[in-house]
């Protein structure tokens, strides 16, 4: 079942020598006959009102309500009146194929991720946001404007991060009559793979005609040992 939910409404006429109904018995079913079934009591004002929740999305129902008298000691059930409806469709699908290729430089790795969203949709996604996650915190967020249903985005992770594991997290917005709709992420996971973090800082001092002192930062990646060719 999903988060949709509809308004029922109902009027009862009641004689003014008839007994006041004690219920409504309400059930809600779908063509496969799955209902939710519950018992609302009269109300005085006339007009019946029940919220329902827990609907699927593009689904046709068919309502049932019941009325339920109680006379010398007996509960009677009355003949139901029915009617039917059909939920809207539900736009969140996630993006699909979601993949990454990475091209180490000097200084950073590029990545391009590419995705697509299903072509079946009513209504396509006006926009994406993508999150970029390292171990501990977000690193980039990119919001792209496009209704495209094929997509590919190019970026930068800076600072050569060699052997780090990054998430993708990218979500679809899409319009439909109760407002904007955000999609259920799709993620994907990025290993820049193998490579060696460089040191900054890198100066050469003369001591003497014989001796030279080489000094730099070492990165915060960690590092098992330095070359150092002369």
């Amino acid at each position: 079942m999903g988060p949709h939910a509809v308004t029922l409404l109902w009027q009862f006429a009641l004689a003014p020598t008839a007994p006041v109904p004690e219920a409504f018995r309400v059930s809600v079913c779908d063509r496969t006959q799955r209902c939710l079934n519950f018992t609302k009591p009269f109300d005085e004002d006339g007009i019946q009102k029940e919220t329902v929740g827990r609907l699927a999305a593009d689904t046709k129902y068919q309502v049932a309500v019941s009325t339920v008298l109680s006379y010398e000691n007996e509960s009677f059930v009355s003949p139901a009146a029915t009617t039917s409806f059909t939920t809207e469709t539900i736009l969140d699908a996630p993006p699909a194929n979601l993949s990454a290729s990475l091209s180490p430089n000097q200084h950073d790795v590029d990545v391009t991720i590419t995705w697509s969203v299903p072509g079946h949709l009513k209504t396509q996604p006006f926009k994406y946001r993508m999150e970029v996650r390292g171990k501990s915190s977000l690193i980039e967020v990119y919001e792209i404007d496009s209704p495209k249903l094929h997509f590919t985005l190019s970026f930068a992770l800076q600072k050569r991060p060699f052997w780090t594991n990054y998430t993708v997290d990218l979500v679809a917005f899409y319009h439909s009559r109760e407002g904007v709709v955000i999609s259920p992420a799709s993620t994907l996971s990025v290993f820049t793979g193998p490579g060696a973090p460089e040191v900054s800082n890198l100066t050469v001092t003369a001591l003497s005609s014989s001796e030279l002192k080489v000094t730099w930062n070492a990165p915060q990646e960690h590092v098992d040992r330095f070359q150092l060719t002369i």
